[in-house]
């Protein structure tokens, strides 16, 4: 349908909430596909009014886990990034599928907004460990990144040791953590 592609290059909420409402006078919005592409526009994009997009993250009957996924980023790069969290435990009841590691850099990130304590950082890795996704490139830079903001500056080297085949985002989330924590050396 035209109507998904319009979604995809929005320039502006107004827009982007005329479409939700042309979506919803054709009955594309029923349509789980349609909703899930939907919802991924409003969570996405810069202009994102968070509190419309969880009106219409509500309103899809059957989410699927990229829909969580952006609803779970959406927060964790928001003001109140704590929220993510909360959003986890309800898609562990919600949503039929595991969670993937498109879910884990997210609440990695929302962790490191609670403060230095690294415990929720541990507990949501523990999650991601059970799940077998611990040795994922994505999660663990994460998590270097996470103990760097910590201030935890063995266990991010600790974990990027771990890594085996390190990218250039390895590399620079050690880097940061160390330029980060007083150790530009």
């Amino acid at each position: 349908h035209p109507l998904l592609s319009l979604a995809d290059h929005c320039t502006s909420l107004p827009q982007l909430k005329q479409i939700h409402a042309q979506f919803l006078r054709v009955g594309l919005f029923f349509d789980p596909y349609s909703a899930n592409k939907l919802f991924s526009a409003f969570a996405r994009s810069p202009l994102c009014d968070l509190g419309y997009a969880q009106k219409v993250f509500d309103e899809i009957s059957q989410p699927n886990l990229y829909t969580w996924n952006a609803l779970l980023h959406a927060y964790a790069s928001s003001d109140d990034p704590i929220r993510s969290l909360f959003i986890f435990i309800r898609m562990l009841h919600e949503c039929p599928d595991i969670p993937n590691k498109f879910a884990f850099p997210s609440l990695i990130k929302a962790a490191s907004s609670v403060g230095d304590d690294a415990n929720l950082g541990k507990a949501i890795y523990g999650i991601a460990v059970k799940l077998r996704l611990g040795s994922d490139l994505f999660i663990l830079n994460s998590l270097v990144r996470f103990y760097g903001a910590c201030g935890n500056l063995d266990m991010a080297y600790k974990v990027f040791l771990s890594i085996q085949n390190k990218d250039v985002v390895s590399w620079n989330s050690m880097i940061a953590a160390y330029v980060q924590g007083g150790c530009p050396d």
